[in-house]
């Protein structure tokens, strides 16, 4: 569990899954931010390294049949940075092994 204290809130990663063979996709994690807890946080990695996350969202499709996605959470200001940056701590502690000899993450329930 990684915690990020930003002034005036804490972010807690309660739960992170790494996913695998999803090109940029890299792992959902749920987050505490005080009493409200957030599923479904999306961290996403480019080619160049730069990694960045993206609240809960929906699919849904046009009537045009074309398939879109609207945010239901969006973090914006020192809270999205907080956010990222938690997230991205407990996804290299728990997935990206830094001597090469790390375990893999276990299974987890979400």
């Amino acid at each position: 569990m990684t915690e990020k204290d930003e002034g005036l809130f804490q972010v807690i990663v309660t739960k992170l899954r790494p996913i695998d063979g999803r090109g940029s996709w890299l792992a959902v994690a749920e987050v505490a931010i005080g009493d409200i807890l957030i599923d479904d946080c999306k961290l996403f990695g480019k080619k160049d390294g730069e990694l960045w996350v993206a609240g809960p969202s929906r699919e849904y499709t046009t009537k045009a049949g074309e398939k879109k996605y609207v945010s239901l959470v969006t973090f914006s200001g020192d809270l999205k940075d907080a956010v990222r940056d938690a997230i991205v701590a407990e996804y290299n502690q728990s997935v990206v092994p830094d001597d090469g000899n790390a375990a893999p993450p276990g299974d987890m329930p979400f």
